[in-house]
C-alpha cells in the first residue's frame, strides 16, 4: 500500500495508521505501507512515526522521492490509499491529482468522502471511497487488499479514469468548450453528455 502526500493532518496519515491497527494480524503483517512525501507539521510527524513505531505495521516513511522514484515505487504497489478529511479551518482536499496519477499507474485507491475527492476517485469504479472514519478506512483496506480480483477491475477503471480526464477534456468542461474526444466513464463523473 502506498501513500504520496505532504504528511500533514488534513491528509489524514493518523486514519490510515488506526485503521491499520484494527486489521486482523495475519492480514495486517502481510501489508507494507510505503508512505512518500515530505514532512508537513512538525508536532504531527512526531506524533504520527512515534505512534507508527508502536504500531506492529510495517509502515516506512520514505520522505520525498523523486518523480522517477515514485513511479518504480506505485509498480512496486497494489493499492495506494489517501484518507484526507477536513482541517480545524473547515479545509479539505480539492480535486486529488495523486488519485489519478496512482490510477494512472495501475493502482486503484482507499479514500475517503471529503472535497473533490470524488471527482478523482469513482466509488466502487476506481477505488473504494467511504467516510474518513476508522472502521470504514479499515474494512476499505482489508477489502483490496485481500482480494486481487477486486483490485484488477478497480485498477482497470482507475487507469481508464486517469486517462480520460485528460487537461483538453477538463478545460472544456471548465470553459465549456467542444471536446473532440471519445466520451469516458468519466464523464458521469463531472457532469458531461456525450
Amino acid at each position: 500500500m502506498i501513500t504520496v502526500a505532504r504528511i500533514t493532518r488534513r491528509k489524514g496519515h493518523h486514519l490510515t495508521l488506526a485503521a491499520l491497527s484494527q486489521l486482523p494480524d495475519e492480514l495486517r503483517h502481510r501489508i507494507t505501507w510505503l508512505v512518500i512525501g515530505p514532512d508537513g507539521e512538525a508536532d504531527y510527524v512526531d506524533a504520527l512515526r512515534r505512534d507508527a513505531e508502536a504500531a506492529a505495521c510495517d509502515i516506512r516513511f520514505l520522505g520525498p522521492q523523486s518523480n522517477e522514484d515514485i513511479r518504480d515505487l506505485y509498480a512496486a504497489s497494489d493499492f495506494f490509499c489517501l484518507t484526507g478529511l477536513s482541517d480545524t479551518t473547515g479545509r479539505v482536499e480539492g480535486f486529488g491529482l495523486v488519485y489519478l496519477e496512482a490510477g494512472a499507474a495501475g493502482l486503484p485507491s482507499v479514500a475517503t468522502e471529503v472535497g473533490g475527492v470524488p471527482d478523482a476517485v469513482l466509488a466502487d469504479e476506481t477505488g473504494i471511497l467511504v467516510p474518513p472514519s476508522t472502521e470504514s478506512i479499515s474494512q476499505a483496506i482489508a477489502e483490496l487488499a485481500a482480494d486481487r480480483n477486486l483490485r484488477a477491475i478497480l485498477a482497470a477503471g482507475a487507469s481508464s479514469h486517469a486517462r480520460a480526464l485528460s487537461w483538453e477534456r477538463c478545460a472544456a468542461t471548465t470553459y465549456g468548450l467542444p471536446y473532440t474526444g471519445k466520451p469516458a466513464s468519466a464523464d458521469r463523473a463531472i457532469g458531461i453528455t456525450a
